[in-house]
This record gives C-alpha cells, sequence and structure tokens, in this order.
C-alpha cells in the first residue's frame, strides 16, 4: 500500500490541516495567496505578498525598506519631532530624549524587570499576568430554593429505612 502524505494548508509556514475541498486551513480560509507564482504568502496589499511588491518602499534615494506611514521609512520620515540627544544618532527619541538604542526606552514598571515597557507601562508578559488576574471569574447563579413541600419530601426520603442497603452496597463497593 502506498504511503500517503499528510496534506498541509497552502500558507508557507502553516501546518494545519486543510478543510475539506480546499488547500486553506480553517485559520487562514478567508485569506488569499499572493498571485506571484509558486508564492506561498498571503497577500497584504494589491493581491501581492510584501515581499513581492504588496507594501511601497521608502521614497528616500537608495533606500529599500518598507513604508512605515505616509512615503517613508521611520529613519527618513522628515516629520520626525524630536531626535535622540546622543551625538550623531538621526533616530526618534523616546524617554529622556534618547531613542531606545541610547536609553530612552521605558522598562516594564514591574520589580527586577528588565524588559522594556510596551502596554500600559508593563512589558507583554507582565500585562498579560495583569489582565488575566484582573479578570472576573463567572460565578454561577444561585438556586432557587425548591418549595417546602418538595424539601419536606426529601428528608423524608433521605430518613428513611429504605435506602439503607443502597448506601451499604455503594460503600462496600468504593472499598473494594
Amino acid at each position: 500500500m502506498p504511503h500517503r502524505r499528510k496534506q498541509r494548508c497552502c500558507f508557507h509556514t502553516c501546518s494545519n490541516v486543510p478543510q475539506d475541498g480546499s488547500a486553506k486551513c480553517t485559520f487562514h480560509r478567508y485569506r488569499d495567496r499572493c498571485h506571484v507564482e509558486n508564492c506561498t504568502n498571503q497577500v497584504y496589499a494589491r493581491q501581492l505578498c510584501v515581499r513581492h511588491g504588496g507594501k511601497r518602499r521608502c521614497q528616500h534615494p537608495a533606500c529599500s525598506t518598507n513604508v512605515r506611514s505616509g512615503r517613508f521609512c521611520s529613519k527618513h520620515n522628515p516629520h520626525i519631532d524630536k531626535q535622540c540627544t546622543e551625538p550623531g544618532c538621526t533616530r526618534q527619541a523616546h524617554a529622556r530624549q534618547r531613542c531606545i538604542r541610547h536609553g530612552g526606552g521605558r522598562l516594564c514598571a514591574t520589580a527586577h524587570c528588565d524588559a522594556y515597557a510596551r502596554r500600559e507601562g508593563m512589558c507583554i508578559r507582565h500585562h498579560r499576568l495583569v489582565a488575566a488576574a484582573s479578570t472576573p471569574i463567572a460565578t454561577p447563579e444561585p438556586l432557587l430554593a425548591p418549595p417546602s413541600d418538595d424539601l419536606d419530601l426529601i428528608d423524608e426520603l433521605v430518613n428513611s429505612p429504605i435506602f439503607d442497603h443502597v448506601v451499604k452496597y455503594s460503600i462496600g463497593m468504593l472499598r473494594a
């Protein structure tokens, strides 16, 4: 019997099994493939992936990086409000008038954490931990008390000797 190779989703690095009658998995089912022949990347814009021109290039001469916003990459953007105060550095300043490389990044507010702050003053890991801890746990709604007539019937059945042999049998089965 010939060995059949397990099918995979048609997108680059995706190891999920495709849906029946499709080359795409459930995760990628609404995404399009790049129109360049034999390319397995997903479309970014204009039916092309980033590698094949789906994202515009920086308009600065001799720069081939992708555009961040407008017409230029972050290095050549003429609208940088503040530059790093370190001599010879042209990067955008953040905290303490310095770029990230020269000490302008804020660290996580959690004690003894050396990662840079990304969300609400914390690194991603600590932000997720705090968010998970503050998420309320769903509590079940209280059960309505049965009418007192039902309670009397239940008490009568539980206290009657009718079920004594069932209880003894169950206890014996648990010990066996």
